[in-house]
């Protein structure tokens, strides 16, 4: 049995969850995933000027917990999905891949500010919510905007948890 055929399974196994299950089981492989490269990447490289925020509390739970993945959900993929979809670039009834890798990379290029450590996991983190997108807006856009930024919402609070932490 090839890779291609074991991922295939996979994903199809995936497709027949309930919408919250598949959703919550690409956010733990999504942590399985950023948790290791986070590690090599921050051995590999030089620690950048720590990043200050001001404001408070309330204020940076809003915009990074409700404002930033509803816009990013938008910027990144409903606007390259439905764009794709006007020039029938994403194939009906396939799995999203081109899609996937435009809009990961959008995710990145929004997330550049924070070279180099921020670049691969951002990329990755743009995979999975990407194919989360993909997933659903076939059927739903309300619900691919849903499950995305909610998803891309629970990542954030562990970014804002931090944040609050050493405020």
């Amino acid at each position: 049995m090839n890779i291609q055929h074991k991922t295939e399974n996979i994903l199809n196994r995936l497709d027949i969850l309930s919408p919250w299950a598949f959703t919550g089981v690409l956010y733990i492989m999504r942590w399985i995933v950023i948790i290791p490269l986070s590690f090599i990447l921050a051995q590999l490289s030089t620690s950048p000027q720590p990043v200050e925020f001001n404001g408070s509390r309330l204020g940076l739970f809003i915009g990074f917990i409700i404002i930033s993945p509803f816009f990013e959900t938008l910027i990144e993929c409903a606007l390259p999905y439905g764009v794709m979809r006007m020039f029938n670039i994403i194939p009906h009834g396939k799995r999203p891949w081109t899609f996937v890798c435009i809009s990961a990379g959008m995710m990145a290029l929004l997330h550049f500010f924070a070279w180099p450590l921020a670049i691969m996991p951002s990329l990755a983190t743009g995979a999975f919510l990407a194919y989360i997108y993909g997933h659903f807006a076939p059927h739903s856009f309300g619900y691919a905007l849903l499950h995305t930024s909610v998803f891309h919402a629970a990542i954030n609070i562990i970014g804002w948890l931090m944040i609050v932490a050493y405020m």
